[in-house]
């Protein structure tokens, strides 16, 4: 209850032990540059996915009975050149798809059966999936579907199953897009850019359903948030904000702002649930 633990040793003292959530229970080692990429796979026993400015991506085994290690190495994965910066994970959690600075997008098997087969000939990348010009920024899975982003400010959204182009949105932002996330929940994604704004989409037909516009600097990130049926963006104007989940409008207004302290007329009609700064 006190989530405390007392042991003895020969060292003739009995210690207490608390655990504390904040400190690091492990450092994984490997990378030989920035770590710009890390993923966790779904299921019983999952595996933590990570990559980076080295170019490689690496593979690492959970804690388990046979492997009780912290995060014990398992697998590097080699083909990109340059900085991998963006990945994801399709839902079965049978394979990983990453993008970075060579703009090609890799889908890698985390099937260890078919990995076993094809060690011989040292290749474990079963799509090279090519159409992106510039560096492939952000990626997500929605259903069986991959959707990637890139400084071309175009969206594409490939067949996860086959690594296939499906659909290609041209010109989805003015600027670089710098991030992509799906809503599973019905069907939508969100991009945002570093023309200031973030966009909500529907993947088919891929129109846009509505635009999250407040920010007043480039939104570099993007997520969905289950809890609150909302958008979360995170902008280089230091502040976060939130957006309604299928128009982008406003959840809150008028005494929900003015609570927030936003009555000021630069605040009046910001289409904001809340502004924290940070």
């Amino acid at each position: 209850d006190t989530k405390e633990l007392v042991t003895v040793s020969n060292h003739q003292v009995m210690v207490t032990w608390r655990f504390d959530p904040l400190s690091c229970i492990s450092v994984i080692r490997g990378h030989t540059d920035w770590v710009e990429l890390l993923l966790r796979t779904p299921g019983i026993n999952p595996e933590i996915i990570s990559a980076g400015a080295d170019s490689t991506v690496r593979r690492w085994h959970s804690p388990t009975p046979l492997y009780p290690q912290l995060y014990s190495f398992k697998d590097t994965m080699y083909g990109h050149q340059g900085s991998v910066c963006c990945g994801t994970v399709n839902e079965e959690g049978t394979m990983v798809f990453t993008g970075g600075d060579d703009s090609v997008i890799r889908g890698w098997s985390l099937d260890d059966s078919v990995n076993e087969a094809t060690t011989d000939v040292g290749e474990v990348c079963k799509f090279v999936m090519e159409g992106h010009d510039g560096r492939v920024t952000g990626m997500c899975t929605l259903y069986h579907y991959i959707i990637s982003v890139a400084n071309d400010q175009c969206v594409r959204i490939w067949d996860g199953n086959t690594g296939t182009l499906w659909k290609v949105i041209e010109d989805a932002h003015m600027a670089a897009i710098n991030d992509v996330a799906a809503n599973p929940e019905n069907g939508t994604f969100a991009t945002c850019g570093s023309d200031g704004k973030g966009f909500i989409w529907a993947y088919d037909p891929c129109e846009m359903l509505g635009s999250m516009i407040g920010h007043s600097a480039e939104v570099s990130k993007v997520r969905w948030c289950g809890a609150h049926s909302a958008w979360v963006t995170a902008s280089d104007d230091n502040t976060l904000r939130m957006w309604q989940g299928e128009d982008g409008l406003p959840l809150m207004k008028d005494a929900a702002l003015r609570a927030q302290g936003y009555d000021m007329p630069e605040f009046e009609g910001e289409p904001i649930i809340m502004k924290l700064n940070t």
